[in-house]
This record gives structure tokens, C-alpha cells and sequence, in this order.
């Protein structure tokens, strides 16, 4: 399911280069899509499970944060070639 995400989030990436052809604009996309993909099923576990809230918490945010690494390297690979 992640290597999915992740394929998904490099073509929205390469697709979206017309309109965002700076790195920023990359980042912004794969930030969004990684806090959202990160916090959905983290919050539904708060709801469902009985982790403790804490540990939940501390799971956003190193989810969260790896996820927004890799959306900073993939939006170095998938900006446009630029013309010379």
C-alpha cells in the first residue's frame, strides 16, 4: 500500500509540472499528501485502539516527519528539466 502511495504521489508530481515548476510547489503537494495519508489512520487508532494516546502522538509525528523527508527528496527528482 505505501509503495503504491508513493508511485502515486511521484506521477501527481510529474503530471502537475506544467502548473508547478518549482521545487516549493513539489514540496507543498507531497507535504499535503503525507500529513494526510500520516494522521487519517493514526487519529482513527486513537478512536479504535487501546494504544496509548501518547505513543499515537509520538507516531504522528515520526510518520509525519519521515514522510515529509521523502516528499523533499522526491520533489528533487521530479521537478522539469530546465531549458538552457
Amino acid at each position: 500500500m505505501v509503495i503504491g502511495a508513493l508511485i502515486g504521489l511521484a506521477l501527481a508530481m510529474l503530471l502537475l509540472n506544467r502548473q508547478t515548476t518549482d521545487y516549493w510547489s513539489h514540496v507543498a503537494i507531497g507535504s499535503s499528501f503525507s500529513i494526510t495519508y500520516t494522521a487519517y489512520p493514526r487519529f482513527a487508532d486513537i478512536i479504535w485502539s487501546d494504544f496509548p494516546y501518547g505513543y499515537q502522538l509520538m507516531m504522528i509525528f515520526s510518520d509525519g516527519l519521515s514522510w515529509i523527508l521523502m516528499a523533499l527528496v522526491m520533489a528533487c527528482f521530479t521537478l522539469p528539466r530546465r531549458a538552457r
